[in-house]
């Protein structure tokens, strides 16, 4: 993968690995001198970078309109693709009727997983490496669901045809006939003995899960002159960027490559992971980024609509482009952060913190998406923050129900830590007496024990007594 892969596609090129046509090229042309710099002492005269503001090139061509985006990346011939997504949160699909949408005009066909299966007799999106590197259990999904969904906004079916608008109304002659199931959509109703599982086969609804400690917390918590606990509850959240996702895969029948353009944060990730779940060699898969309109995580992941584009493009031998559009966007793109957490902070006499102890329930949605439960295990080993805190003990269990699959969003779950330690301190000065802001500088990590290691990083730097000064001084 080059280094251009992440950059805006510029130009325009008839080979498959060439930037589709659109409607203008970015400048390249040099910009002017960064205003706070003179001619005689910019980088570019001293030879000194570090310190020095650089000018952004790319903004005249954003500012301007002149950067294609996905839905930008036009190409002759290329059909489009409307998927037809599940209504009900948990059922088996008991029948799908399209020959309706088949004999609308400017349709080209209609798709189901068995269809799919004729390319890439796997098709599953479930190689999920970082899932069986955490010790979780599988939770194998397809790129069109196959006989089961397990959350609203799951692609059943795909509608290919020559307009977008062709597509939608073909979409909507399309018949699914549901068998509802037992539906979980709570987080802590999902950890109860008698609650419905999401995944056949499995004994209860827990994906796995991650313990952690150091010390004696328990020891600490009986020993201590002060303790708070409390539960918070984290609400569901979703990037909303103000690009949806999109895919464009492009064929090419003579060398036996594909090209896919998508609206990614991870090209490289895309591009392991789409070859996995199709079957295609690597080196006959280039995956190439346009201009990105807002990714803020959940744009990190593969998700199954890259996995159904590309297998749509070697059926019908023609690029295949899908623009996601916002209903959509808010039912099929991770969510993030949904969280229970029962938290203990306890402190002695002199109000220095003695331990951290933690129970964190995280709603993983329906599957455990590429990412598995990295951002709750972040949560969960930055659990003392930037106090010296020694001893704490943090047990995560990241738990399936029928919603969307949650994964990457801004701060990777260090946000959720962050609220949770910052309100046990709050109550523990309330309990205290003492002014919370005293209460952290008596706690924060001083400068002389860094590199300092606390649950689980080593943190190599810190002066957070000097930032909350500097904060209160510029209130």
């Amino acid at each position: 993968m080059d280094q251009d892969s992440n950059r805006p596609a510029t130009g325009s090129g008839d080979s498959p690995d060439s930037p589709p046509r659109h409607h203008g090229t970015a400048s390249r042309d040099r910009h002017p001198p960064h205003p706070h710099t003179t001619p005689h002492d910019s980088p570019e005269e001293t030879g000194r970078w570090i310190g020095r503001p650089l000018p952004r090139r790319e903004d005249p061509a954003l500012l301007t309109g002149r950067v294609p985006y996905l839905a930008d990346l036009d190409r002759p011939g290329t059909a489009r693709v409307r998927f037809v997504r599940s209504t009900v949160a948990h059922a088996r699909v008991t029948g799908i009727e399209t020959d309706t949408a088949r004999a609308m005009p400017g349709i080209i066909g209609v798709f189901t997983a068995d269809d799919l299966a004729t390319v890439s007799p796997a098709g599953s999106l479930a190689p999920q490496r970082s899932t069986h590197e955490l010790g979780t259990r599988p939770t194998p999904y397809f790129a069109l669901a196959r006989n089961r969904v397990r959350h609203v906004g799951e692609a059943i079916v795909a509608v290919v045809g020559e307009t977008a608008a062709a597509c939608a109304d073909a979409a909507e002659a399309v018949v699914i006939e549901y068998s509802e199931l037992p539906v979980v959509i709570d987080v802590e109703a999902a950890l109860s003995p008698e609650s419905p599982v999401v995944h056949e086969g499995w004994p209860d609804n827990v994906a796995g899960v991650f313990e952690v400690s150091m010390g004696d917390p328990e020891q600490a918590r009986m020993a201590a002159a002060h303790s708070v606990t409390e539960t918070f509850r984290i609400q569901r959240q979703t990037a909303a960027s103000l690009e949806p996702r999109g895919v464009l895969a492009i064929p090419d029948p003579y060398e036996d490559r594909l090209t896919v353009w998508t609206s990614t944060q991870s090209p490289n990730i895309v591009r392991d992971f789409l070859a996995e779940a199709t079957g295609i060699p690597q080196n006959r898969l280039t995956v190439r980024v346009p201009a990105v309109g807002g990714g803020f995580g959940a744009k990190f992941h593969h998700y199954p609509e890259e996995t159904a584009v590309t297998l749509l493009a070697v059926l019908i031998g023609r690029p295949v482009m899908w623009v996601e559009d916002r209903t959509e966007s808010f039912t099929a793109t991770v969510h993030a952060r949904e969280q229970v957490v029962r938290a203990t902070m306890t402190a002695d006499e002199e109000g220095r913190i003695t331990a951290v102890i933690a129970d964190i329930s995280s709603d993983q949605g329906a599957y455990m998406h590429m990412a598995s439960y990295g951002p709750a295990w972040l949560t969960s080993v930055m659990m003392t923050n930037v106090y010296a805190v020694p001893n704490a003990a943090v047990r995560l269990s990241a738990v399936v129900t029928n919603k969307t699959p949650s994964g990457s969003y801004r701060g990777w779950g260090q946000p959720q830590a962050n609220f949770v330690v910052e309100r046990l301190v709050e109550l523990l000065a309330a309990e205290m007496g003492v002014d919370s802001l005293e209460l952290r500088r008596r706690n924060f990590v001083p400068p002389d024990r860094f590199p300092y290691t606390g649950l689980f990083h080593t943190f190599d730097s810190g002066r957070y007594e000097e930032c909350l000064d500097l904060t209160l001084e510029r209130a």
